[in-house]
């Protein structure tokens, strides 16, 4: 408790020197922890009543988003897709709707060949936009 955000950096570090010394798969996976740790420190923040500058989340966005590259640099969507509807649902725990509808609509595009998850993500969508207002955007 409380050393999420350490623990994220340490997982940035890590990411750092995987990618210095070539291992993907290595660095991928500790932007993507480090993605985690973030999340639960706005959490955190958030539970204690600590309004700040929503550093932690603009951080985790960031390692969501380079261990999402990494995966679609492979050529693995649905993978980046996964990632992007985690990100999103954190986002929307968090109340930060117009983020979140757009990483829903990400992982919608990323997430073909499974029908189910690209309605119910995209139905997570719509109600975040229809909750911010947006009533077009979420008809479109």
């Amino acid at each position: 408790e409380g050393n999420h955000p350490y623990a994220a950096f340490c997982c940035l570090a890590a990411a750092r020197c995987c990618e210095t010394i070539n291992q993907q798969s290595a660095e991928t996976s500790y932007d993507y922890e480090a993605g985690q740790e973030f999340v639960k420190a706005e959490f955190e923040n958030k539970d204690l009543h600590q309004d700040g500058f929503d550093e932690y989340i603009t951080e985790a966005i960031q390692c969501y988003q380079r261990a999402a590259q990494a995966h679609l640099r492979e050529k693995r969507a649905p993978l980046a897709g996964s990632l992007y509807l985690e990100l999103a649902e954190s986002l929307q725990a968090l109340n930060n709707l117009d983020e979140a509808a757009h990483y829903f609509d990400l992982a919608a595009k990323l997430l073909v060949g499974d029908s189910l998850r690209v309605v119910t993500t995209l139905a997570k969508s719509v109600h975040c936009k229809a909750k911010l207002g947006h009533v077009e955007a979420a008809v479109d």
